[in-house]
């Protein structure tokens, strides 16, 4: 399942595995391959490239992207960074991989995070802090 599933992506050995780990189910002495059918879904919230940036143009708190390397058939890098820059307090990190890049380096990703939550953890100023700046 594993070698079947590497031929149709560029996912690694390990990213494979966690996922033939999760989407296999044993039937008798077989296994077979199951996966959620929302995933082919189509999606009843569809914007435009104008729509997603006026929504988020609207988000005031601190906000992470992390993308992969490799850009996806789906996205662009010209599209993430427009977004990005819609975002008053956005940082855009952009790590080695494609786009289960997730799955390739978790303990890379988890330190990203943690960072970003760590820089950004302070309560937010109040109006009548802001008078007495």
């Amino acid at each position: 399942m594993v070698k079947a599933r590497r031929s149709v992506s560029d996912l690694s050995e390990t990213a494979a595995r966690l996922i033939c780990e999760r989407a296999a189910r044993q039937s008798g002495a077989q296994f077979e391959w199951r996966s959620d059918p929302a995933l082919n879904w189509i999606s009843s919230l569809v914007m435009t490239d104008d729509q997603a940036i006026e929504l988020a143009s609207h988000i005031e708190a601190p906000t992470l992207t992390l993308i992969a390397t490799e850009d996806s058939p789906w996205s662009s890098r010209a599209k993430m960074q427009a977004r990005r820059k819609a975002i008053a307090h956005a940082k855009l990190v952009t790590l080695e991989g494609h786009h289960h890049f997730h799955m390739d380096a978790p303990g890379q990703i988890a330190e990203t995070i943690q960072d970003f939550i760590i820089d950004n953890d302070h309560p937010p100023k109040r109006e009548q802090d802001e008078q007495a700046d």
